[in-house]
């Protein structure tokens, strides 16, 4: 079982449960409760913190122990709205088979000091883009969701990824849209049938 625990005070809970605090991005092992743990410093949220993978027969108990402890349950549509607010793509919306790095805004993890199979076809993408993923917001409480379309000066696009942020209080999205398009530029959301202005941003949206 996978047990995520992120927030500002998330280091010191996990320490005080398991006995370790894991540092970003590395993996540590130890035990609970009689049984093995693997802690990673990692997470899809932007905050600080640990996912715990324990055996299901102990699961629970870790559950009961973190939530003792201070921590707040919270479901996936929660972890969905923190890791879009930190301009996090998430695979099967924002990343797919048919989208490239270069599209997604991912090419600082391609490396072109070497030959790899595909060099070939992505730079010739790199070249002339017939896509890009940008980041937007939307004023009052319409919320863009995946799927809806974008109208832009450059032609249509989609929204991959959309909810409304509580901690900003207004909508904010991913899209895929027609290259060139520069931060600040205004763009249309069809929400509900309603055109719905939108602005181009850098991310994260949640500055901290």
């Amino acid at each position: 079982m996978l047990l995520a625990v992120h927030g500002p005070n998330a280091p010191d809970l996990v320490d005080s449960t398991i006995g370790f605090p894991p540092t970003r991005f590395r993996v540590e092992s130890g035990s609970f409760a009689g049984h093995p743990v693997v802690a990673a410093g990692t997470g899809y949220t932007g905050e600080r913190g640990a996912e715990i993978c324990v055996p299901i027969e102990t699961g629970e108990h870790l559950w009961d122990v973190l939530v003792s402890a201070g921590a707040k349950p919270a479901a996936l549509g929660a972890r969905d709205t923190l890791r879009l607010e930190m301009g996090y793509s998430l695979w099967g919306q924002d990343l797919s088979k048919d989208t490239s790095p270069i599209e997604a805004g991912l090419e600082w993890v391609v490396a072109w000091d070497h030959e790899f199979i595909g060099r070939d076809a992505l730079h010739r993408i790199k070249e002339n883009p017939p896509s890009e993923l940008v980041a937007f917001t939307t004023q009052g409480r319409a919320i863009p969701r995946h799927g809806y379309e974008i109208r832009t000066t450059t032609g249509k696009g989609v929204v991959t990824s959309g909810n409304f942020s509580p901690s900003l209080g207004h909508g904010i999205g991913l899209a895929y849209v027609t290259p060139p398009l520069s931060a600040d530029e205004s763009m249309t959301v069809i929400i509900r049938g309603k055109d719905i202005e939108a602005t181009i941003v850098e991310t994260p949206f949640l500055k901290k």
